[in-house]
């Protein structure tokens, strides 16, 4: 399996792509216009792969930016927890308030819950429920690489904000310590924002656990 890392939109959000020939799964699509996007699309077309999901962390709306026009131009749906289906409408003004025109909230949404298995090929992940960052939060562990997508859950050396609305700081030390720091200390964390990290590191050095 192999994993591409772009920065995209004025929160330096990350959005991945995770890849194993001819598959390919889109984690947080967080491209706000047609040039962030494009950029996406010559990786893609130089790999010859193609999209079969594309999945949320959660629904803030800058980790969902372009979501519909992933799903439109993959024809695939887009992969979500429904406890977040109440950011969506918020989608618009929020995209207005950074300058961004023309977003549109995604029409092919899927729930996904605790325990739900994802695969493609030989892309093979897990979903585990962390809320507290949102009430909708996931994370995506990929057992057999020892990977983790963990949104804005975790980062390395700090958490996720738990001021917005659906945020309870108390529920997401609880997510991350039973969820995410039961995964062996070698996995490691791609996170919604900044670099990577791996979980035997933020037992060791986060100062929030």
């Amino acid at each position: 399996m192999k994993i591409k890392t772009f920065a995209f939109n004025p929160l330096s959000t990350n959005c991945y792509v995770v890849y194993e020939h001819p598959h390919a799964w889109i984690i947080d699509p967080t491209f706000c216009n047609e040039q962030e996007f494009s950029r996406l699309k010559q990786f893609l077309l130089s790999e010859d792969l193609q999209v079969d999901k594309i999945l949320c962390t959660h629904l803030h709306f800058d980790h969902i930016f372009g979501a519909h026009m992933a799903a439109e131009a993959f024809h695939c749906d887009v992969f979500a927890h429904a406890a977040d289906e109440s950011w969506l409408a918020q989608l618009p003004a929020y995209a207005a308030y950074f300058g961004i025109n023309d977003v549109s909230i995604p029409n092919k949404m899927k729930h996904l819950y605790e325990g739900d298995n994802l695969l493609s090929g030989n892309l093979k992940a897990q979903v585990l429920e962390v809320p507290g960052h949102s009430q909708g939060g996931l994370a995506f562990y990929f057992p057999e690489e020892k990977v983790l997508f963990a949104g804005d859950s975790l980062f390395a050396g700090s958490i996720g904000r738990t001021d917005l609305e659906g945020g309870d700081y108390a529920q997401l030390i609880e997510s991350i310590r039973s969820k995410l720091l039961a995964l062996p200390d070698d996995t490691i964390v791609y996170c919604g924002h900044g670099p990577s990290t791996s979980i035997g590191q933020e037992k060791l050095e986060n100062p929030y656990l």
